[in-house]
């Protein structure tokens, strides 16, 4: 599990002050010049950060970690039909790295990469793609419906997922996560995603199941085993015709 200074590191300057004054420990004005004048902006968003962690494990107000249950399962022969298509997966020569503020050993975005980005999907990736979208489709059949409103314009793709906690800005909408592999429940890997007001996170499992949740909350995967083999599908929209508002964590969990 990330540090609780890194859990919260993705909210802006003046949602870490709200979020102080919301647990009645209000930011000290004198305290952030300080740390401006000896560190410029990093070192201030740093006493920030440092003020709301120290809030949360001194007061009453902790985070609270609530496991849930959410999503959709998916059947043996389809979870190891897109598994081979994913060790199969074209991530071209940039592949690894950083991208879309997560770090992974693998990585590529099917589809376009940004709003204002082309539709791209590798001949390589063709049967991937489709094989994920049927997927959504089949199994989660309310994200195609007429009555819904996400466009499933974007397949974020990674191998061995180990981002820090972020958010998905350029995401419009809320998304679709599902993880494969070779972990089993209770082996880590799990989506973690902080409610609002930060005073809970969400631990859900992607494992061979297909989630709704808002990326656009802060979000993490919690640590596993290196040495295992952990393949996520993110489907997400950039599409601002089709913009929503953001509305809840985590969807239809038990």
């Amino acid at each position: 599990m990330p540090s609780l200074p890194e859990q919260l590191s993705p909210l802006s300057e003046s949602q870490l002050r709200h979020r102080l004054a919301s647990l009645g420990c209000p930011s000290d004005p004198d305290g952030e010049r300080s740390a401006y004048s000896s560190g410029g902006r990093l070192a201030k968003k740093t006493y920030l950060l440092d003020r709301l962690a120290s809030c949360y494990k001194e007061g009453s107000a902790g985070r609270v970690v609530r496991p849930i249950v959410a999503g959709v399962s998916l059947p043996a022969d389809r979870t190891s039909a897109i598994l081979e298509a994913l060790r199969f997966a074209d991530f071209g020569r940039k592949g690894g790295g950083k991208s879309r503020n997560v770090e992974a050993q693998k990585y590529t975005v099917l589809g376009r990469a940004a709003s204002d980005a082309p539709h791209k999907v590798s001949a390589a990736n063709q049967h991937l793609w489709s094989l994920a979208l049927s997927l959504l489709r089949d199994f989660y059949p309310s994200s195609s419906s007429s009555s819904s409103s996400f466009t499933c314009t974007s397949l974020a793709v990674t191998k061995n997922f180990v981002g820090s906690p972020h958010l998905d800005m350029k995401d419009t909408s809320y998304q679709f996560a599902a993880s494969f592999g070779d972990l089993n429940d209770g082996d880590g890997g799990e989506l973690c995603v902080e409610s609002e007001s930060g005073s809970e996170i969400y631990i859900v499992s992607t494992l061979n199941k297909i989630v709704k949740v808002d990326g656009r909350f802060v979000h993490w995967v919690k640590s596993y085993d290196p040495t295992r083999e952990r393949f996520s599908l993110i489907y997400f929209c950039v599409d601002n015709l089709t913009r929503t508002e953001r509305d809840k964590e985590v969807y239809d969990y038990e």
